[in-house]
This record gives structure tokens, sequence and C-alpha cells, in this order.
């Protein structure tokens, strides 16, 4: 099958835009993440967060809103705390796509549909060493910060659920200044002689608390027309609230999710 960069751009922003931070996390934890146009910086969506931890597991919920704050689309994620292949389903509202990974161990059930009346395309994958599924990138970089900060590159095989496989990837780090803080940024490129093709994909870290500041790059939302723009998604400090109640997190995993957004994505 031949590989195509947009592919590998969509992979990257699926695997990094759910995980906000690599340092040690509190029980539970509440953020915002909002989603601009690269060219016009106009407000696309946002993608609200809930985390929480419990007896050494981690339940992980992502809603997709609308500009006006409608949800659109949800993801569940569940595993061991500083998981770097946890279970996950994703589901979009607007256009029936969905896709996931169950099962623990050496092998793992990957599914995609790719609309309503599509059929579920699944297959039971072996799992590599260096297995990364969706936010466990999160755990991946809490355990590769000290050797990446050193100017190591590290290597993953990063599942892509939309083409039942794994890709393997490189991650670059290089420490600089951003707007006056100390920042870490990671690239990631294919670990293959065509890895110069891929668009820019770059996440900013801050470099004090570790937290995730800024993603520039395809986004893994899909828009109005069924492309992947891109975009930059800004995780500002004052869209990290408190710890969520157990009923705001069942609330985000009930939640109706609106089939279009008024303002199309």
């Amino acid at each position: 099958m031949r590989v195509t960069y947009p592919h590998i751009a969509l992979l990257l922003a699926a695997i990094l835009l759910p995980a906000a931070y690599a340092a040690p996390e509190p029980a539970a934890q509440h953020y915002l993440g909002r989603a601009y146009a690269r060219d016009s910086g106009k407000l696309l969506y946002s993608e609200e967060h809930w985390v929480v931890r419990h007896r050494g597991a981690e339940r992980h919920i992502v809603l997709y809103r609308c500009p006006n704050g409608e949800p659109f689309a949800r993801k569940r994620l569940d595993g061991g705390i500083d998981d770097a292949a946890p279970d996950f389903d994703f589901d979009d509202a607007r256009s029936g796509y969905s896709e996931g990974v169950t099962g623990r161990g050496d092998e793992r059930q990957v599914y995609v549909r790719r609309s309503p009346g599509a059929p579920r395309q699944t297959a039971q994958l072996a799992t590599p060493r260096n297995a990364v599924i969706d936010a466990g990138f999160d755990a991946y970089l809490r355990s590769h910060w000290t050797a990446l900060g050193s100017g190591k590159d590290a290597d993953a095989a990063f599942l892509v659920p939309s083409r039942l496989k794994y890709l393997h990837l490189a991650i670059r780090a290089v420490d600089a200044t951003d707007q006056d803080r100390p920042v870490r940024r990671f690239k990631l490129s294919l670990s293959a002689w065509y890895g110069f093709v891929l668009p820019s994909i770059e996440v900013t870290y801050s470099l004090t608390d570790r937290r995730l500041l800024r993603f520039k790059g395809i986004g893994n939302i899909r828009d109005g027309q069924g492309g992947t723009p891109q975009v930059r998604i800004e995780f500002a400090a004052d869209t990290q609230y408190g710890p969520p109640s157990a009923q705001q997190v069942e609330r985000a995993e009930t939640e109706p999710l609106v089939s279009r957004c008024n303002v199309e994505n």
C-alpha cells in the first residue's frame, strides 16, 4: 500500500493532540485546547479533556466541540497510568467515522469504519516492543524526556488505525525560548528515506512543568468537506481547570453528539 504524507500527518495529529502533559499528574484533570486555522486564525473547534486515575488505571475522555460549544465527536481511552498503548474508541457524529483499539498483551484488535453504511474493517496486530497508541504518546514522552533532552533521537512504532498498521517514526527534541519562557519542541518524522516530504508537525511543551503549550500541523479532526486542515491548537493556562467531579465526567461520557455544527468546521 502506498504511503502518502497526508496520512502520516493525520496520524501524528491524532496521537499528539490528546496528550496535554508529560509530567506526573494529579488524580483527576480537566483542560481545554482551542484549534485555530493556521492561515486565517479562525476558531475551528475546541477539544475538552477529562482524565481520571484510580488504583493504577486511567480513563481519558475527550469531547470535540463546534465553535458554539456543541459536541460533535468523542474519544474514550482506557489503560494503565503511564500506558503508552491504551485501548481507545473515537466517534465523529458528523460523518459517522469511527476507529479504535481493543485488547491487551502481544496482540491488539484494531478497527476503522469510514462512514455509517460502511463495514467495519478490523485487523489483529502483533504489538511491537516500542508501540505507541493515540494519547499514549504522553506516557512515551515521560519515559524518554531526559534522553530526548540530551540530544538523542527516539524511535517509536505508532499505530495508524485508519491503515490497520504500525508506522515507525523518529522523534527529535530541541530546547528553545518562546515568549521569554523555556520550552522544548518535539518534531516527528517518518523513519524512512521519504520522511523528508512530511508537512511540518511540531508540538511545544513548557520546559519547567512539561505542560503542552501549542500544536502546529495538520489536525486530526476532519472539516465539513472531509479534509484535514492545518491548525494551531493553543492550550492556554486559563483553560487548565480544577479536578472534575464524578458528575462532570459522567456527563462527558454520555452527552449527546450533534450531527453537524451550525457553522461547518
